[in-house]
């Protein structure tokens, strides 16, 4: 075997269907050469190297993305309790588990949505049915509790609606970490590179609910279930 590509290496050797499978396997870490991760799908393969694939982590590519966020913003979750605001079906909320949050109370605008293993683990609260951007609805659903840490990531929503709503449910000196989807914000499926920098960059100028932008990082993941979508970044907000 000649020095190839990973992401080529991971085809030719039936380890990835194509190259986009390949890609995405690559940026979310689960590529391995000779016992490390590689994320770099033009890493030259050599003859002999050891190529593997690491299982899934997570129960949903959102894990990924918030790890992304947990190391970029050096947030500890051991021993907190958080609020998943958007969970679906529960990336964030195994991502918190497996950091070491106490508790995760995972809200959803669908009912039934909620990885089967995640809604049965004892650490885990779900309620489905609530509208995010909602803010009595939301306080009422949560007994107006407060978090120190909130992560959100919701579908089709204005990040500046959802900074109004979920506000006043982060504690004083909480944090809350968002996803940001430009395509949400300029209403439509696919938005240019630069559209969605100027996205991005409109976000990091908000001050809603009393919140400030205080970090961003971008996404390791696209969006799209093939990592062909629009780039996505996620922002850190305090008090």
């Amino acid at each position: 075997m000649l020095h190839r590509r990973l992401d080529n290496h991971l085809v030719a050797e039936n380890l990835a269907a194509s190259r986009s499978k390949a890609a995405h396997l690559i940026r979310t870490g689960a590529v391995r050469v000779n016992g490390k991760v590689v994320g770099k799908l033009s890493y030259s393969v050599k003859p002999g190297d050891v190529v593997e694939l690491e299982p899934f982590l997570y129960v949903g590519r959102g894990g990924y993305k918030l790890q992304a966020a947990l190391d970029a913003f050096r947030i500890d979750c051991k021993g907190l309790n958080v609020l998943d605001v958007g969970c679906s079906e529960g990336g964030f909320t195994d991502c918190l588990l497996r950091n070491g949050a106490s508790t995760v109370t995972a809200v959803d605008i669908a009912v039934d949505v909620i990885n089967t293993t995640l809604r049965d683990d004892s650490r885990v609260t779900f309620k489905g049915g609530i509208d995010a951007t909602d803010s009595e609805k939301l306080a009422s659903a949560l007994n107006d509790e407060k978090f120190p840490l909130i992560v959100m990531d919701v579908t089709g929503e204005l990040l500046e609606e959802l900074l109004d709503s979920t506000a006043p449910r982060l504690q004083e000196e909480g944090v809350m970490i968002a996803l940001l989807k430009p395509q949400y914000e300029e209403g439509r499926e696919f938005v240019a590179e630069e559209t969605g920098l100027e996205v991005l960059q409109r976000a990091l100028g908000l001050r809603r609910g009393g919140l400030l932008p205080m970090d961003w990082t971008e996404s390791p993941i696209r969006g799209g279930s093939k990592n062909r979508g629009n780039r996505e970044f996620l922002l850190m907000f305090t008090h």
